[in-house]
């Protein structure tokens, strides 16, 4: 038997590559988005833990793979597929 590192620890993971959607947007603005968009449609409750996350201070800005942050409203399942593989492919590209 040998005493390489991967005979001793088993399968592992060289490296990591990373990628960050090209579109950004601060957390005031996602705020308004949300209570545009969202508002007659969650509770009170739901807006409240929505608001929350939209407002805490940790996290300044969040990034999406989306042209138009206004498309995901009523975005259906078979858009967000064709959204989501296309995004996948462009940025996976990016990453290596």
């Amino acid at each position: 038997m040998t005493n390489d590192l991967t005979t001793v620890l088993g399968t592992y993971i060289a490296s990591v590559g990373v990628a960050t959607p090209p579109h950004t947007l601060d957390q005031a603005e996602l705020g308004r988005i949300a209570n545009k968009h969202y508002q007659e449609k969650l509770s009170p409750r739901s807006m409240k833990l929505l608001h929350s996350f939209f407002s805490h201070p940790s996290i300044k800005r969040r990034n999406f793979a989306i042209d138009n942050i206004e498309d995901l409203v009523d975005e259906d399942l078979d858009a967000r597929v064709a959204r989501f593989t296309h995004w996948s492919r462009e940025l996976s590209a990016l990453a290596i």
